[in-house]
This record gives C-alpha cells, structure tokens and sequence, in this order.
C-alpha cells in the first residue's frame, strides 16, 4: 500500500503522539508510582524508541 505526503504526514504525526503518550504513562509514570515493575520500564522505553523511529523514518520517506 503506497502512502501519498499527506498521509505520511498524518502517520509520522500519530507514531510521534504514540511514542510521546508512552514515554509519559511508561517510563515517567515510573517515577511517579514506583510499583511498576522494571520490565514495564524497559517496555516502554523500547516502544517509546521504536514508535519514535517509525514516526522519523515516516517522516523522511514523505519529504
């Protein structure tokens, strides 16, 4: 399936949202509640960084 600029655009942007929403529930809501355990951290530190590399890969694709 081929994506015009416009989608990839709106893709990279939601990938972006994505990441940033797991980074705070995930990985600074570790700090706040200390009960979430480590592999839940490491979770979603990965998923922040993947989630993060296909909104930029996204994003060059559509300049």
């Amino acid at each position: 399936m081929q994506f015009n600029k416009e989608q990839k655009d709106i893709l990279s942007k939601y990938f972006v949202d994505v990441s940033r929403f797991t980074f705070t529930a995930l990985v600074v809501g570790k700090f706040i509640a200390p009960n979430i355990k480590d592999w839940v951290f490491l979770l979603g530190v990965f998923f922040t960084i993947v989630t993060l590399a296909i909104a930029l890969i996204m994003k060059k694709e559509g300049d």
